[in-house]
């Protein structure tokens, strides 16, 4: 088995491993009926997906963590993670024999995500990947969420590794700008919530469209 091109691998989850986007739009939508709100088009919640839930909320209603209405929709909106609203989501067709591709070249792999830790460890467990990472950073484990450094420096720290030795893989400018915050190499994909077009406008290093074409960017010397 070939060695992997980077030491540390830190992946979003949503969009990036988890084919997730739609289900998040819809169930957004959901929350925002149910707490008084009209329902956004999708591409409104596409392009804010990564962000932490609170900034979701406030960019989408207009209304700050401090009002009734906001604090109503985050409840609501994870309550509705906690009944299950997102238990059915399941890898991006590839993935997980890539994920252990990684692995097996020798590769320490972690997570960089705006979900919280609950809700991540949920998803893991519905795909039986939790023992694939290494480090595991949520948004209600740092106090700054994307496109701060924060999340990518927690697995810094936890798995031992320099900047220089990892690389971060993202679906949306709000990893790519995470990833160049803290210093590390950023390869956006387009199959996630934000297009091509719009990933390109961060300058990521790479910019791929494919589960195979992360496999090959990442493991580049894989016949």
């Amino acid at each position: 088995m070939p060695a992997a091109s980077h030491p540390l691998v830190i992946f979003d989850f949503d969009g990036t491993i988890a084919d997730s986007t739609a289900a998040i739009c819809q169930l957004f939508n959901e929350s925002l009926v149910a707490t008084g709100f009209e329902a956004v088009p999708e591409t409104e919640i596409r392009q804010r997906i990564g962000l932490s839930l609170a900034k979701i909320g406030k960019e989408l209603t207009g209304l700050g963590p401090e009002h009734e209405g906001h604090r109503a929709l985050v409840e609501n909106y994870r309550e509705r993670c906690i009944a299950g609203g997102l238990a059915h989501v399941r890898y991006f067709d590839g993935m997980q024999p890539l994920l252990t591709r990684f692995r097996q070249a020798g590769a320490t792999l972690g997570i960089a995500t705006g979900k919280g830790l609950r809700g991540l460890l949920e998803n893991l467990d519905a795909n039986y990947g939790r023992d694939d990472f290494a480090a595991l950073a949520c948004s209600d484990q740092v106090e700054r969420g994307k496109p701060a450094p924060d999340l990518v420096d927690r697995v810094l720290k936890e798995t031992g590794f320099a900047a220089h030795e990892a690389v971060l893989v993202g679906d949306t400018t709000h990893d790519v700008l995470m990833g160049q915050a803290a210093g590390v190499e950023t390869i956006a994909v387009s199959y996630g919530a934000h297009d091509a077009a719009t990933l390109a406008k961060s300058k990521p290093d790479k910019l791929l469209h494919s589960v195979r074409e992360l496999g090959e960017a990442l493991l580049p010397w894989q016949p």
